[in-house]
């Protein structure tokens, strides 16, 4: 017959993994979404700038197209000559606004189409953001596996548990695992 304070235990441990379980997505699913505002933001910006050079790169193209329409008599040949340099130079600027244009529309659609990440995998690594964090995720994961597994020694007298060690930070040349 089980204990029923180990069946409470149990199931307090089952709802505090839940719980930070729960935490963990939310705080990623923050995180993601800030990130995905910014990078959105900054996309949405580089588009209005390359719509707003293509328009104007058309626009000035419309208008040398229109003088160029106006100088039809013979005398104009010599001004013709020269705005059709510039035209052609207009011409040249339209596609290249029309290239950055698209670019920007494509960084806008992959933006679009990211998913939303999920939290799959090892509990240890899901949260792990730092070192640190992966420490004392892994520190928690072991102790409760320790508190699921029954007592070796069942007949054992129960000794006070002992102080925990103090969390250390994780650097570089010092890995946990």
């Amino acid at each position: 017959m089980a204990e029923p304070g180990r069946e409470l235990v149990s199931q307090l441990i089952a709802d505090l993994v839940r719980q930070q379980d729960e935490r963990e997505r939310r705080v990623h699913l923050a995180q993601h979404n800030r990130s995905q505002f910014a990078r959105r933001e900054a996309a949405d910006s580089a588009l209005q700038a390359a719509q707003g050079l293509h328009g104007q790169a058309t626009a000035q193209l419309a208008e040398l197209e229109k003088v160029r329409v106006a100088l039809n008599r013979w005398w104009h040949y010599f001004k013709r000559r020269a705005l059709q340099r510039s035209i052609a130079a207009a011409e040249a600027a339209v596609v290249s606004a029309g290239v950055s244009l698209r670019e920007a529309q494509l960084g806008v659609e992959e933006i679009a189409r990211a998913p939303t990440p999920s939290l799959r995998g090892c509990r240890c690594r899901r949260g792990a953001r730092s070192p640190r964090r992966h420490c004392y995720a892994e520190a928690r994961c072991l102790r409760l596996t320790q508190l699921k597994a029954p007592d070796a020694q069942a007949g054992a007298p129960r000794r006070p548990p002992a102080a925990r060690p103090p969390m250390t930070t994780a650097r570089p040349g010092n890995a946990c695992c």
